[in-house]
């Protein structure tokens, strides 16, 4: 005789593993897309927006100054100019931040919209 409770809980447990490694399959792919799109956003911006193209490029290029302050291994002593330096990066970086955000935010809202219609909730 087969016990039939032992052989539907062996197979919940299988659907269960199965459904979990399916859904983060799925999670890795959504992820992969959102990464795209950032990326995508973001080039977007440095061609379309002088003012995120001008902090980006003074961002990366303070980056260079402080970077070695940065990762320094041993006590770090940092000078006026170094200090102006992360000063002047973190308001490049505030600004940056800020309009990728706001266009992250629009970009998002307009693909919602999309998928909405595509789905044939909004006509």
């Amino acid at each position: 005789s087969v016990n039939i409770i032992t052989c539907a809980e062996f197979s919940f447990k299988e659907l269960l593993e199965n459904n979990n490694e399916r859904i983060k399959i799925m999670n890795l792919y959504v992820s992969d897309y959102l990464n795209f799109r950032i990326d995508e956003i973001a080039q977007n911006l440095r061609k379309t927006n002088s003012e995120y193209a001008l902090a980006m490029e003074k961002s990366e290029e303070l980056m260079e100054n402080i970077d070695p302050i940065i990762h320094s291994e041993r006590g770090i002593t940092i000078n006026d100019g170094d200090c102006l330096d992360f000063q002047e990066f973190f308001e490049h970086e505030l600004t940056s931040t800020t309009i990728m955000q706001q266009e992250l935010y629009k970009q998002g809202y307009l693909d919602c919209v999309k998928m909405l219609k595509m789905l044939g909730v909004l006509v």
